[in-house]
C-alpha cells in the first residue's frame, strides 16, 4: 500500500509499459537493470527504456533521480518521458542517444580534435549548470557517462543527485571531474597519475610537457584551472564558461557529426565480423548505484 501510494505521489503510472511502447530490442544491462530500444507506439518516436527490479533496493534510488530528472529541463540533459510500474519493475522511459557515448567514440575513432573538446566541454557544462543551479550535482562526469545523439550534440547522463552534509566534497567535484574528462578526450586515453587529490600537482606539471605542447595556451589554462587542487579556490562551471579556451568557440552545430558516422560504420563492421548485434557496446545507460564500467 505504501509503494503504491509513492508511486502515485511521484506520477508514476501503474501499467504495463508494453501498451504505449513497442520493445524492439535489447540494448544492454547494468548490476540492477536492462535498456531496450523502444518505440512509442502512437507517435512512432524511438526511445531508450531502462527496466529495473524492484525487489533491489536500487529503485529507490532511481525513483528519486528520476524524479530529479525530471525536475532539469535543458537541451543538454537527457529527457525523461515517463514511468512506469508494473509486475515488480520500474520502468524509465527516455530519449534515445543514438549516436552512443564519448568513451566509445574515442576508443573507436582516437582522440578529439581540440574543438572538438571545447565544443564537448561546452555543452557539458551548460548541462552542469544546470543542474548546480537547481541545487544539485552530477557526481560521476566521466567520457563513458557523456551520451550524444545522431547529430553529434550531446546529452549529459542521467546520474544526478545530492550531496550529504557530512561528505568532504560539493559542486565542484564536478569542476574536477570535467577536466580530467577533457584531457582522456584529447589525448584517447586516461591520464594514470591523476588518482587522488594528492597528485595534482603531477598532471599539472605533466600539463607543460613537451607532449602537451600541441594543445593551445588556452586549453592548458582552462584544464589548469579546472584542476585546481583547493575547491574553494576552483572556479565554478559558470566561471569556467568565461574562460577564452570557450569564449573563443564560434560554432553552434556539433563538429562530431562526421565522426559519430565513421563511429556507426566502425561498429556495423564489428557486429558483421563477430555475425552478431552487439548492441551494449553502442550505448550504456549507468545509473547511480550501478557497477562503474570504468
Amino acid at each position: 500500500m505504501w509503494m503504491m501510494k509513492k508511486m502515485k505521489e511521484f506520477k508514476i503510472q501503474l501499467k504495463d509499459p508494453h501498451q504505449d511502447y513497442d520493445f524492439m530490442e535489447y540494448i544492454g544491462s547494468g548490476t540492477f537493470g536492462t535498456v531496450y530500444k523502444a518505440k512509442i507506439c502512437k507517435t512512432g518516436q524511438l526511445a531508450a527504456i531502462k527496466a529495473i527490479r524492484c525487489t533491489s533496493i536500487n529503485y529507490i534510488w532511481a525513483v528519486l533521480e528520476s524524479t530529479i530528472m525530471n525536475d532539469i529541463h535543458h537541451k543538454n540533459v537527457t529527457r525523461l518521458t515517463g514511468r512506469y510500474y508494473w509486475n515488480e519493475h520500474l520502468y524509465l522511459c527516455m530519449e534515445l542517444c543514438g549516436g552512443g557515448d564519448l568513451k566509445s567514440l574515442c576508443k573507436e575513432t582516437g582522440p578529439l580534435t581540440e574543438q572538438q573538446v571545447a565544443y564537448v566541454a561546452r555543452e557539458l557544462l551548460l548541462a552542469l549548470d544546470s543542474v548546480h543551479k537547481k541545487g544539485f550535482m552530477h557526481r560521476d562526469v566521466k567520457p563513458g557517462n557523456i551520451f550524444l545523439n545522431d547529430d553529434g550534440e550531446k546529452n549529459a547522463t542521467k546520474r544526478v543527485g545530492t550531496a550529504r552534509p557530512d561528505r568532504a566534497y560539493n559542486q565542484k567535484c564536478d569542476v574536477w571531474s570535467v577536466g580530467i574528462t577533457l584531457i582522456i578526450l584529447a589525448r584517447g586515453q586516461c591520464p594514470h597519475f591523476y588518482i587522488g587529490p594528492q597528485c595534482v600537482s603531477r598532471l599539472l606539471s605533466n600539463l607543460e610537457s613537451q607532449k602537451f605542447k600541441s594543445w593551445s595556451t588556452e586549453f592548458r589554462s582552462f584544464l589548469k584551472a579546472a584542476l585546481t587542487k583547493n575547491p574553494e579556490m576552483r572556479p565554478t562551471v559558470e566561471e569556467l564558461l568565461q574562460f577564452d579556451f570557450l569564449r573563443n568557440l564560434h560554432i553552434e552545430k556539433s563538429p562530431l557529426k562526421k565522426r559519430i558516422q565513421e563511429y556507426k560504420a566502425l561498429k556495423k563492421g564489428h557486429d558483421l565480423n563477430d555475425n552478431k548485434v552487439t548492441g551494449s557496446n553502442l550505448i550504456y545507460y549507468q545509473f547511480a548505484h550501478e557497477k562503474d564500467t570504468e
